[in-house]
């Protein structure tokens, strides 16, 4: 039998992901329109995935916005 302790324990070990997909896992919410909202304007050809993925921001990106210059950000980033 696993222990508290244990779990609590192999719970440190968990990426950022796996945490969110254990806490959801836990304490299932319905989504909501603000849910929803955010889902599709993180999808594929939205403005804000677009911007995201020129900072860098997907996943596996290498890069952060912290001392990008403007002209970088305006070149990648094409603001529609």
């Amino acid at each position: 039998m696993i222990t508290v302790a244990e779990i609590k324990q192999a719970i440190e070990w968990l990426s950022p992901q796996a945490r969110c997909k254990l806490e959801a896992f836990l304490h299932p919410w319905p989504d909501d329109d603000g849910d929803r909202q955010m889902q599709a304007d993180a999808e594929s050809g939205s403005k804000l995935h677009d911007m995201m993925s020129a900072l860098g921001y997907s996943l596996g990106g290498t890069e952060n916005a912290r001392g990008m210059p403007v002209s970088v950000f305006r070149e990648r980033v094409s603001i529609r």
